[in-house]
């Protein structure tokens, strides 16, 4: 058996040998045996890696809650999330929760988008929307020569306080991540480089963890029943 979260901003695909059955709302889920939750982000387009778009919009509950958006050929469709451009969208059939931070998607020729935006909007799709992420491309860089990189992979690193910023990047991350940079620079000291956040990690399970026997067999069975009862 497996705990599931859905948090806030997310949703949850219920899906019983490999058949999708409802959409599920923020919580605490279990599954086990033929049953598998898909989470999904409520600001992205809505997707699954298990059926298709068509499959989960004939669940009328999921229906209600998005917006559905069709981009034709030579069009566009520009995704802002809370105002902030998201990306662009292209030629098919997309759908979008409903929610406070998530505009739904406005269509566009694509002449006239290639002018009317902003450069910063403008070179996010070209440079980053239409084109294809490679490792061994030389690295982009703005016109002051100041590294653009991808917020997808942006990361967090935790390290032991003793260790030295550089060594470690040196040891434990460009061994893995070749063109992984710091953002700020390379310094221990937190003023210069507000990204640096010193602190003591605590493992509570270490320190707390009691163990506890496990429950007989037939009695994890009947839980197991009922919560499947709940889920059906």
């Amino acid at each position: 058996m497996r705990k599931i979260i859905v948090n806030e901003n997310q949703k949850g695909l219920l899906f019983k040998n490999g058949k999708y059955i409802k959409l599920l709302g923020a919580g605490k889920y279990y599954t086990f045996g033929d049953r598998e939750i898909e989470i999904v982000d409520i600001s992205s387009p809505l997707t699954s890696s298990r059926c298709e778009l068509d499959t989960l919009l004939k669940d009328e509950n999921v229906a209600k809650q998005v917006s559905v958006v069709e981009v034709a050929d030579q069009m566009l469709a520009l995704h802002y999330v809370g105002g902030i451009f998201s990306g662009v969208l292209r030629h098919g059939k997309y759908a979008f929760f409903k929610t406070s931070i998530n505009e739904l998607p406005t269509l566009n020729n694509i002449k006239e988008s290639f002018f009317s935006k902003t450069f910063e909007d403008f070179f996010r799709i070209m440079a980053l929307d239409f084109s294809k992420h490679d490792d061994e491309a030389e690295i982009m860089k703005d016109g002051e020569g100041n590294i653009i990189f991808n917020e997808e992979t942006k990361d967090t690193e935790i390290m032991p306080a003793s260790k030295n910023i550089q060594e470690y990047l040196e040891e434990e991350v460009l061994p893995f991540a070749k063109n992984t940079f710091m953002m700020g620079d390379i310094t221990d000291d937190t003023e210069k480089n507000p990204d640096i956040v010193r602190g003591a990690e605590f493992s509570f399970t270490k320190q707390f963890y009691k163990y506890q026997p496990l429950e007989d067999s037939s009695v994890l069975i009947s839980k197991f029943q009922e919560i499947e009862k709940g889920l059906a």
